[in-house]
């Protein structure tokens, strides 16, 4: 008879072997890497929405990714724009240098409280007639501080005719484009955070202009918007905009070092 540690050794390495035997390879793919085999007939288009390329710290970053074929051969693309958990993951990535890891959703999706998946998707026929266009906030996906950076969209929505989209999607990798984040000051943080107030107060919860509204409170990052984020939600999902509302308390960074002193006045402690 083996021993029990020799047993519990051969154990795991034919629990890694199967592990290993049905785990898509793609899964393992680095999705930023550079793609070889891109079909020509494809292209993932990025640009900054309005041409916009200085941001204030905490101001939505808002891109346009534009999916186009060049040929008559139609190609399958997954339309799906929203999912069950509140964000819609793995569409489109971000590749951003200088890299940055931090995730503003990272202790809500990795610790428990969150999950992903789930959500209705359709099929489109992605071929010359016209393309296809996704608007996102980069907001969503990283925390930038101030700095130069350089950003590419790396898509997984496109798939040969015929094919399950999720099974094994045709990576695609945009353009780059360039743009810096430089720091906010106090007084522009309060001019944003008091027109945004404005808008959620008078403004249909489902209207446009209360969707971008609450965007702002979410992203802006002041003591301020914090403390408006916190009276806003109810703490339900079900209430108008509350994804975005509790996404914007989960998504907090480090208490605001840069602008603490303003907000508390002269003399106070």
């Amino acid at each position: 008879m083996l021993p029990l540690g020799r047993i519990s050794a051969r154990l795991s390495y034919f629990a890694l072997a199967l592990l290993t035997l049905f785990t898509p390879s793609h899964a393992q793919d680095d999705p930023c890497a550079p793609v070889v085999d891109q079909p020509g007939d494809i292209s993932l288009q990025l640009s900054l929405k309005d041409g916009q390329t200085i941001f204030r710290q905490g101001e939505v970053i808002g891109l346009t990714v534009t999916y186009s074929s060049a040929s008559e051969k139609p190609y399958s693309l997954d339309t799906r724009s929203y999912d069950r958990s509140g964000r819609l993951s793995g569409t489109e990535v971000s590749c951003i240098d200088p890299p940055i890891e931090r995730d503003p959703l990272t202790d809500y999706f990795e610790g428990g409280v969150g999950w992903t998946g789930g959500g209705l998707s359709s099929t489109w026929e992605l071929r010359r007639q016209g393309p296809f266009v996704v608007n996102i906030e980069l907001n969503e996906w990283k925390s930038l501080s101030p700095g130069s950076y350089h950003l590419r969209i790396s898509g997984h929505r496109v798939s040969l005719p015929g094919e399950n989209p999720e099974a094994r999607p045709i990576p695609l990798q945009s353009n780059e484009v360039e743009f810096q984040v430089v720091e906010a000051s106090a007084e522009w943080q309060a001019e944003q955070l008091s027109a945004a107030m404005h808008t959620l107060d008078s403004a249909d919860p489902s209207s446009d202009e209360a969707k971008r509204a609450v965007k702002v409170l979410r992203f802006l990052g002041s003591e301020a918007s914090t403390r408006e984020l916190a009276r806003r939600y109810w703490g339900s999902n079900a209430q108008p905009l509350g994804w975005d509302l509790k996404f914007g308390l989960f998504g907090l960074s480090p208490p605001y070092p840069s602008h603490r002193k303003h907000e508390r006045g002269p003399g106070k402690r």
